[in-house]
């Protein structure tokens, strides 16, 4: 009897305790966890401008022609030589566009002016013959053609996807334009040298694709692929000293190549606050 009325005692302190501790819990408040944040949602609408830099790379086409009198010390012209060489250098810049975004996608026009020293050379030396009749190939004769670009710039369309709220994929083109200064000389033996130059803003179109990755808050950085074609020049010379031989010579340009380069844009519009 003693044995069973201690089992009972033992088993209602027990349950008391529980009771208790369940009813202290109850009335304790619960913390709540902390919202995790996702990544930030970029707007890639507005206005923006940055500065720029890079190289200009690749090989553009060169030539040069003789042409014959057409007075009565008329002469055959020499063949064409062919001049093609590098156009290579380093440039730097600024650039001002818009973007619309339309959900995952991003619109924009985009402008830029830089200034550069892109230029290349080519040359033929002697023996070179200046006319096929009766002509004489001088060892110390040669020819060369060259070209200079102190400033381009170019206006463009973009249009891209969102990889991410971050990070902008793209293709652009459109116009072109550039000042191109040319030079040509063909020396047939001394003293005749037949020289023609040039200077003109030059005008064509380019195309090509980018990415631009948004740093933090109004900060951008981008990288970008441009290929060029600004068309064909040509450049005659003045006739030389009659008759040794009364000709010309005429330089012909096709002025293309490529750039690529690195930038920096500040975008006036802000990022949408980090949702939860």
């Amino acid at each position: 009897m003693r044995r069973n009325l201690g089992w009972a005692l033992a088993s209602f302190i027990s349950f008391g305790v529980v009771g208790l501790n369940g009813a202290v819990a109850a009335d304790m408040p619960v913390k709540a966890r902390p919202p995790v944040p996702i990544a930030p949602v970029y707007s890639w609408t507005g206005f923006y401008i940055g500065l720029n830099g890079g190289g200009g790379f690749g090989r553009t086409s060169a030539s040069e022609t003789g042409l014959p009198d057409t007075g009565a010390l008329a002469i055959v012209a020499s063949a064409n030589y062919g001049l093609n060489h590098d156009l290579t250098g380093g440039f730097g810049g600024a650039q001002a566009g818009y973007n619309w975004q339309v959900q995952n996608w991003v619109w924009g026009v985009e402008a830029d002016i830089q200034g550069s020293d892109i230029r290349g050379r080519g040359t033929l030396t002697g023996p070179i013959v200046a006319q096929r009749d009766g002509g004489a190939a001088f060892a110390t004769n040669f020819v060369t053609a060259s070209e200079k670009i102190d400033y381009f710039g170019t206006a463009r369309l973009r249009a891209g996807f969102l990889a991410t709220p971050a990070l902008l994929l793209y293709g652009t083109g459109g116009l072109a334009w550039a000042d191109v200064k040319t030079s040509g000389q063909f020396h047939y033996a001394t003293p005749v040298d037949y020289f023609a130059a040039g200077t003109r803003i030059q005008a064509g179109w380019t195309v090509g694709a980018g990415a631009e990755f948004k740093l933090a808050s109004n900060w951008s950085i981008k990288g970008e692929y441009l290929y060029y074609d600004l068309g064909h020049i040509s450049d005659t010379s003045n006739f030389g000293i009659p008759p040794i031989p009364p000709f010309q010579s005429r330089f012909d340009y096709n002025v293309r190549g490529s750039l690529a380069r690195v930038g920096f844009n500040y975008q006036f519009a802000g990022p949408v606050v980090a949702k939860y």
